[in-house]
């Protein structure tokens, strides 16, 4: 199939060409997650509307919260785990 010429000129440039393909692969990776990775500005104004709904509900879940402690003290110890 192949000489012994052949086998000690295929043995050197295999080992060569296997890190060059890791480096170049890892490089196309590299930029393929940071391509994909990057956000649109509809994406950040999406996201901040959504972080201020967050904040306006978390709000009135502590109003919530506050007014049930004040009317029944020990609703908490009630509806432990639910």
């Amino acid at each position: 199939m192949f000489n012994s010429a052949t086998i000690w000129i295929l043995i050197p440039l295999t080992a060569l060409m296997i890190p060059i393909i890791a480096i170049v692969a890892s490089v196309f990776k590299a930029r393929y997650r940071a391509q994909q990775s990057s956000i649109t500005d509809e994406d950040r104004e999406r996201l901040a509307d959504l972080v201020q709904v967050a904040d306006t509900l978390a709000n009135r879940v502590a109003t919530l919260e506050s007014i049930l402690d004040a009317e029944f003290p020990d609703w908490r110890d009630d509806h432990e785990g639910e």
